[in-house]
Parts: structure tokens; C-alpha cells; sequence
């Protein structure tokens, strides 16, 4: 899925999504705001660019994104940790020319020689804790691109907290070819 996902073709995680908004009660048009982090951004950007509601606005945290179409007219915050290589993995963020004017991204660094990470912990800076750090550094700064997506954001909300529903999508494999072999002599096998 998350291949899939990055190159915008049709990966499950998406259509699990797009199903359970859709059993949620949106409808075609209705107003979404889409978050994800890591994988979740994905597919937080494949619903806006493909899900048939009004974006009302897109924010990733760590989150391979960069090389992904987003409509010029959403507004976009996608925050990466430059020490985190997941978001790496997306490539650049596309420049304005390639459709990427609408997106702010915010990079902050949290190793560096007198803080490195730990050593026992795998891809350590995609931890969603630093994220969730970032994120709070993010509505303390009076950045103004900032101000406007938490303006966006409250507007969107209404001040009210929102709503959580848990889904859950599970891959059913396909219809097993099963081939049932009879007893008997091995088939001869004849060179080429």
C-alpha cells in the first residue's frame, strides 16, 4: 500500500479510507479535513486528491509525500524531522512549478553531534512523539503560513473537539487456484 500510495495508484489503505468515511455518513462534497502521519499521510493525501470531497485542507507529519499531487487550491503543512528518513523516501517536496506552491513544510532537527539518537531504537526521529513535539513548537510559533492553516483548522472545527470512530480493513486474499494432484507416478520431465 504505501508504494502504491506514493505513486498514486490504488492501493487498499485508500480504499479502506474512502469506505469508512463513506459508512461515516460523508458524503460527495462534504468537508474534509485530512491528517496523517507516516503511512496515514499517504493515504490523508491520496483521499484529497482522489476522495471526491472539498478539501478543506491537508497535514502530513513524517510522511513521504514530497513527489505527490496535491490540487494547487488546498492548503498544505506537511512537517518532516530532517533526521527521520521516511519522509526521504517520498523524494523533494515538488517546487511551484510542479504543483507544489501550496505546500508549507516545516523541517526541524532534533540529533546532531551533542544530541545524538539513541542507539537502540530503530529509525528512532520517526517516533510520532517527536512529531507530537513539533507539532506543539508549530502552534507557538507566529509563523504566518502557520497562523493560517490553525485558522483554517479552527474554522474547519468550530473550536470543537472532534469526533473519533475506530475502522479497521482487513486484506481478504483472493480466490484460491488451488490444484489437487491425484496419486501416482511422477510426471516425467523432459529436458529442452
Amino acid at each position: 500500500s504505501n508504494v502504491q500510495g506514493v505513486a498514486q495508484l490504488d492501493p487498499g489503505s485508500v480504499r479502506a479510507t474512502l469506505d469508512a468515511l463513506k459508512q461515516a455518513g460523508a458524503e460527495p462534497g462534504d468537508a474534509v479535513l485530512s491528517v496523517g502521519y507516516s503511512q496515514g499521510g499517504i493515504v490523508a493525501t491520496d483521499v484529497v486528491t482522489r476522495g471526491g470531497y472539498t478539501n478543506a485542507g491537508l497535514v502530513t507529519f513524517g510522511s513521504p509525500t514530497g513527489q505527490m499531487d496535491v490540487p494547487p487550491a488546498v492548503p498544505t503543512v506537511a512537517v518532516e524531522i530532517n533526521n527521520d528518513m521516511v519522509p526521504s523516501l517520498g523524494g523533494d517536496p515538488k517546487d511551484a512549478q510542479h504543483g507544489g506552491l501550496e505546500r508549507t513544510v516545516v523541517r526541524r532537527t532534533i540529533y546532531d553531534d551533542t544530541h545524538p539518537p539513541p542507539a537502540d531504537q530503530w529509525l528512532p526521529a520517526h517516533n510520532i512523539a517527536n512529531y507530537r513535539d513539533t507539532a506543539r513548537l508549530m502552534d507557538a510559533s507566529g509563523d504566518p503560513r502557520l497562523n493560517d492553516m490553525r485558522s483554517r483548522i479552527a474554522d474547519f472545527t468550530d473550536g470543537r473537539p472532534p469526533e473519533v470512530s475506530m475502522w479497521r480493513a482487513d486484506r481478504v486474499p483472493a480466490a484460491s487456484h488451488e490444484i489437487t494432484l491425484a496419486p501416482g507416478p511422477a510426471p516425467a520431465l523432459t529436458p529442452h
